[in-house]
């Protein structure tokens, strides 16, 4: 693990999030606002413009969780020295990829089925599957068009090596979607959240004092 430093403007920064795919983006904000009280944050759904929306507002920090983290991971980023952080980051999401991922291609595709006929079920199921099973959405979190976009990205998205080289990236050494130990060889700024899982609200408030 290394911790090389990252030249952060001065506070307070502005933050430009991508959160994760069925999170509702109020309770992400909820969790990044309680964690950097005197930092300003958007927060965007993972969709198919969400990176395009980040570059739009020039935040001082780009940063993405999950499938969130995979969006900024995988775009082709203009040069910019602006700070990149992925929380529970995929690399790809795939297990067939080989770049970390836990969840065999079948189950991905055997979700996006489920969602096809019920939407809200599998998004609880894949809640669950991320050990957030006590969120139990009553509704969908957003546009079941950019949910169902959103399933297609983790299948077909990988991240560019160059911005993972250069992005600081946190994963918890007990999270069920991801081999945490598999970034060492990828990522420089690769930090180990020991006993964390996949879920954001106890995992961000960890690193709240990593960056």
């Amino acid at each position: 693990m290394s911790r090389k430093p990252i030249a952060y403007p001065a506070q307070p920064h502005h933050w430009g999030w991508i959160s994760g795919w069925g999170i509702p983006p109020s309770d992400f904000e909820t969790v990044v606002k309680a964690t950097w009280p005197d930092d300003r944050h958007t927060v965007f759904a993972p969709t198919k413009t969400a990176v395009a929306d980040v570059l739009r507002i020039r935040p001082d920090i780009m940063a993405g969780y999950s499938l969130g983290a995979l969006l900024l991971l995988a775009a082709e980023l203009p040069s910019t020295s602006i700070p990149l952080i992925g929380i529970a980051p995929f690399l790809a999401f795939d297990a067939e990829a080989n770049l970390g991922g836990t969840t065999p291609s079948r189950t991905r595709l055997a979700l996006s089925k489920k969602f096809a006929q019920k939407p809200l079920t599998a998004v609880n199921l894949y809640l669950r599957l991320a050990g957030l099973g006590d969120m139990n959405l009553p509704s969908l979190p957003y546009a079941a068009t950019d949910l169902a976009w959103g399933l297609d990205a983790l299948g077909t998205k990988r991240a560019l090596p160059e911005n993972t080289r250069k992005a600081r990236l946190f994963a918890g050494n007990k999270d069920p979607l991801i081999k945490s130990d598999a970034f060492v060889s990828h990522c420089d700024r690769f930090a180990t959240i020991n006993n964390e899982g996949h879920g954001f609200r106890s995992l961000i408030p960890q690193i709240s004092t990593m960056i």
